[in-house]
């Protein structure tokens, strides 16, 4: 059974893996570094907003990349909370340009919160194309 053959992670498991849950999820478009974990408080730890943990991405856009368009990656985003729909504005995140070419570029996006699809909400606002997201590191 090859990866793209999963139902959910859980399916590429060695067999007797035991139950453990994931620490935050990867949409079905992003790839990369996924924990598992039964440690409640360190679960707590790596995903509550405001506790100081990164979490690194590669992104990979198409078309043309200005650098007016690549700064506002780092610009803070708009959001609501998603219990209490509180508008809420998240951290600046820092934005490394990796490479760069005619037809689109590879940045590296560090976050210190994990809004639902933070990312790529960034990108869309900055009117990328997403090609491949990967989380490359969390803490």
């Amino acid at each position: 059974m090859g990866p793209e053959e999963f139902s959910t992670v859980y399916d590429g498991l060695p067999s007797g893996f035991p139950p453990v849950p994931t620490v935050g999820r990867l949409d079905k478009e992003t790839s990369g570094l996924l924990l598992f974990t039964d440690d409640g408080a360190l679960t707590t730890r790596l995903l509550r907003p405001g506790s100081g943990c990164e979490k690194t991405y590669v992104l990979d856009v198409t078309g043309v990349v200005s650098d007016a368009a690549l700064a506002s990656l780092s610009e803070p985003l708009d959001d609501l909370t998603k219990h209490t729909r509180e508008k809420v504005r998240t951290a600046p995140a820092r934005v490394t340009v990796v490479s760069r070419s005619d037809e689109g570029a590879r940045g590296e996006v560090v976050i210190s919160e994990g809004r639902h699809n933070q990312v790529r909400r960034l990108a869309a606002r900055a009117g990328f194309a997403v090609e491949a997201l990967l989380r490359k590191a969390m803490g």
